[in-house]
């Protein structure tokens, strides 16, 4: 009995003693993450990290001696979403290797890594420390996603999780500024509403879309049919001054032979340049052309009172025109105004501003003509009202003043991005520890500050193209309210 009961003791203690020695080995097993790398970037349409790939490598450790021999073992990964092991928000079963790769994982996110090894019955003999890494960062760098080994772009910068909210909304709004003003207000708005071949009625299109000397280029295209209406309302103008100055007996006498003459003459006259203003070239008919020309060659044709347009044509003086043996004198005959008129490809004149300035004078003067001591005012009157009102229509058709408003705001918008992005930078300062190296220090103040100048930099640069553009196409409008100032004010100076 004694004996049984000693072999029994033994049996327990050596079972004992395997048990222990089993556990010890076991416990000397444990993973090492090696390394947490993010690979495989994706970006967004401005050129910012949204997504990346994870690659882990691990080595299984017994004591100080990595194991070479890992097949009798598997390996579980997981991803926590905190230090906490069970926070888990992914596990994978990888086999026998020591590498493995978490696909698809956003980059502005902190992940926390942890790999398992197992026994052939699946149970786990070793863990590794849980190691926290960020999409775009070293392992352990909890920074904001950038690919290692690049040069951060202006647009990861300012969007970065460091950024503040008022930076990345005033950089955004800067941004559409820029848009809108360039690509909207420049291109399809000024551009296209500010040509002067759609404010001047030209006699052909020149390929020149910014012209430089801008009235030398008025005095090379202007249509000679434009010109022919200028020069028969002056010749109207000039018989009722000439009635006016060879008139006789009083003033009501002079009146009354004022009003007949522009009753029974003056006012067929300026029916027929109306006639010519409100033709479409592209719907006249060979009768209506017929008509026309029979019309102009009755009161500006050869031995008409109002003198004869259509032999001698019109003589222009140009200001602008290179010198040559005829001097700056140009001479516009009746062919040239002819062709011009009934030019199939020729818009209606009333398309233009600067006509619809011309036809309120005339229409004016047609009302008030017979008062001839009173019609310069109200002519002038109109034409300036009219002047006005074109100007005002091509300033609102270009959006010129919003181009204004927003090169105004645009710096503004810069400087509260910056200083908003200071203020982060001095907080996340403060509350570094006492202890922090001086180099880290500077490094994150220059950062900060490189990253929220980078938005007065760009509000200022839009302002400044902005600006540029309003004051080139304020410029331009100028330019053609004193053109017709410089059209008009001869012609009503004859009343």
């Amino acid at each position: 009995m004694v004996k049984v009961l000693g072999i029994n003791l033994k049996m327990n203690i050596l079972l004992l003693l395997f048990i222990m020695i089993s556990t010890a080995v076991a416990q000397d097993y444990f993973v090492r993450i090696n390394s947490v790398t993010p690979t495989n970037y994706e970006k967004n349409l401005f050129g910012q990290l949204k997504a990346c790939d994870f690659q882990i490598d691990w080595s299984l450790m017994e004591g100080n001696q990595e194991v070479s021999n890992v097949t009798p073992f598997s390996f579980r990964v997981y991803v926590l979403g905190g230090r906490e092991s069970d926070d888990i928000l992914q596990i994978a079963s990888v086999g026998d290797t020591t590498r493995h790769t978490i696909a698809d994982q956003e980059t502005h996110k902190d992940y926390f890594f942890k790999v398992e090894a197992l026994d052939d019955n699946n149970k786990t003999i070793a863990s590794s420390n849980i190691q926290k890494s960020r999409g775009g960062s070293q392992a352990g760098d909890v920074s904001s996603a950038r690919e290692p080994g690049r040069k951060t772009t202006v647009w990861e910068r300012i969007y970065s999780d460091d950024s503040t909210p008022v930076g990345k909304i005033s950089f955004t709004i800067i941004l559409l500024f820029f848009v809108a003003g360039v690509f909207y207000i420049f291109w399809f708005r000024c551009r296209k509403n500010l040509k002067f071949r759609l404010v001047f009625p030209f006699k052909r299109e020149s390929l020149i879309r910014l012209p430089i000397n801008k009235d030398r280029y008025f005095e090379n295209y202007i249509s000679p049919r434009f010109l022919f209406l200028i020069e028969a309302w002056k010749k109207i103008m000039e018989r009722t001054n000439e009635i006016v100055r060879k008139g006789t007996g009083g003033l009501t006498q002079l009146n009354q032979a004022c009003y007949n003459d522009f009753r029974d003459k003056g006012i067929p006259a300026i029916n027929v340049l109306r006639e010519i203003i409100n033709m479409d070239p592209k719907r006249v008919t060979e009768e209506q052309k017929q008509k026309i020309i029979k019309d102009i060659n009755t009161y500006f044709g050869e031995n008409a009172d109002f003198g004869d347009l259509m032999s001698n044509g019109i003589e222009i003086e140009q200001e602008y025109r290179f010198k040559s043996t005829s001097g700056n004198k140009l001479l516009i005959t009746w062919e040239e105004i002819e062709n011009d008129l009934f030019n199939k490809k020729a818009k209606p004149l009333l398309k233009y501003p600067t006509v619809k300035i011309f036809s309120a004078g005339l229409e004016n003067h047609r009302i008030n003509g017979y008062q001839w001591d009173k019609v310069s005012e109200e002519v002038d009157r109109a034409i300036e009202s009219r002047s006005y009102t074109e100007i005002n229509k091509l300033t609102e058709k270009s959006f010129l003043d919003w181009l204004w408003n927003l090169g105004t705001v645009a710096p503004l918008l810069g400087l509260l991005g910056t200083v908003s992005g200071l203020s982060n930078i001095f907080q996340k300062i403060e509350s570094l520890p006492p202890d922090v190296e001086h180099m880290e220090l500077i490094r994150q103040l220059a950062d900060g500050i490189f990253e929220a100048l980078y938005t007065t930099i760009f509000g200022l640069l839009t302002g400044i193209l902005l600006t540029l553009i309003y004051y080139y196409y304020k410029n331009v409008l100028d330019w053609i309210y004193g053109k017709w100032q410089a059209i008009f004010v001869p012609i009503t100076e004859r009343l």
